[in-house]
C-alpha cells in the first residue's frame, strides 16, 4: 500500500509539473477540469496511477484536436463536486454517471474511459448474456443497476458479492456460473489472476465510465468540443495509443493488464 501511494504522488507531481507548464497554450479561453487522481469509489485494482495518466495525458490530447484549453487541477475526492460548484473549475471529469436526479444538476459528456460491470465466465463457458444462466447462480455488485438486474432476470439466482478476488474465484471453482465486474479490474483478472481460467464474456452492460462533467446548463460548448477532440482522438488513434502506453484494459484493449 505505500508503494502504491508513492507511486501514485509520483505520478500526481510528474503531471502536475507538465500541467503547469503547458496551461499557456494559445487557443483562447483556459477551461479548468478538476481530477481526483485517487479516482475515489472506482475500484481499478492498483491502477489508480495509470488511469490518472492516461486521463492527464488524454485532456492535452483532445486540447490539440478540439482547440479548447483543458488544464488539469487536482482536487480531493470529496470536495471534488463542492469546487465545481463554487466556480474553482469549469469541469471535472470523474466517474458518476447521468442518472435523472445527476442530469438535473449536471451536464454529462460522452464516456472518456469505460467503468462499467462486465460478464466473467469460465475459459470455457459459451454463456455471454445473463439471459443464458436460467437455474444458474451470478454474482453482482450492490449497485442500483445491478440491483435492478433482480427483478429483470427473475430465473437467475443472484447473490452479492464480498469483494472482487472473491468473486472471480467463485467463478473459477464453479460455486457461481457467473459475476459482474466493473471492467477494469475485470480485465486484470483474467489477463493476470486467473489467465486461463476465466475469460470476459461481454461488453459493459451499463454506460458506466469517466467523464466529462459540468454545472447543469453551464459551458455546453465545452462539452461539445470535449466530445468532438475525443470521436477525433479515438479516430486518429491516439486514445488506444494512450491506453496501451498506461497499460488500461478496456473493451478496445482487452488485453492490457
Amino acid at each position: 500500500m505505500k508503494q502504491f501511494r508513492w507511486i501514485l504522488s509520483l505520478v500526481v507531481l510528474v503531471f502536475s509539473l507538465v500541467g503547469a507548464s503547458g496551461c499557456s497554450r494559445s487557443h483562447g479561453k483556459v477551461y479548468k477540469v478538476g481530477v481526483d487522481p485517487s479516482w475515489f469509489g472506482l475500484e481499478l485494482m492498483g491502477k489508480e496511477a495509470n488511469v490518472y495518466a492516461f486521463a492527464s495525458e488524454l485532456l492535452t490530447e483532445i486540447s490539440k484536436e478540439s482547440g479548447v484549453d483543458l488544464a488539469r487541477i487536482n482536487m480531493s475526492w470529496d470536495n471534488l463536486t463542492d469546487g465545481l460548484r463554487r466556480g474553482e473549475y469549469q469541469a471535472i471529469l470523474a466517474s458518476f454517471n447521468p442518472t435523472v436526479i445527476a442530469e438535473k444538476s449536471f451536464s454529462f459528456s460522452e464516456i472518456a474511459l469505460e467503468t462499467g460491470p462486465v460478464l466473467v465466465v469460465g475459459k470455457k463457458s459459451m454463456r455471454d448474456s445473463l439471459g443464458d444462466f436460467k437455474g444458474d447462480v451470478v454474482s453482482i455488485g450492490r449497485s442500483p443497476d445491478e440491483i435492478l438486474l433482480l427483478a429483470e432476470h427473475p430465473d437467475v439466482m443472484m447473490e452479492f458479492y464480498g469483494g472482487i478476488r472473491s468473486a472471480l474465484t467463485d467463478v473459477k471453482s464453479d460455486r457461481v456460473q457467473g459475476t459482474l465486474i466493473p471492467l477494469i479490474p475485470a480485465y486484470i483478472g483474467v489477463n493476470d489472476l486467473f489467465e486461463g481460467d476465466l475469460k470476459v464474456a461481454s461488453k459493459p452492460l451499463f454506460d458506466e465510465g469517466v467523464r466529462l462533467i459540468t454545472l447543469k446548463g453551464e459551458y455546453p460548448n465545452l462539452i461539445k468540443r470535449f466530445n468532438d477532440g475525443l470521436r477525433e482522438v479515438k479516430a486518429n488513434g491516439t486514445y488506444m495509443r494512450l491506453l496501451k502506453k498506461w497499460q488500461i484494459p478496456s473493451s478496445e484493449n482487452p488485453s492490457a493488464s
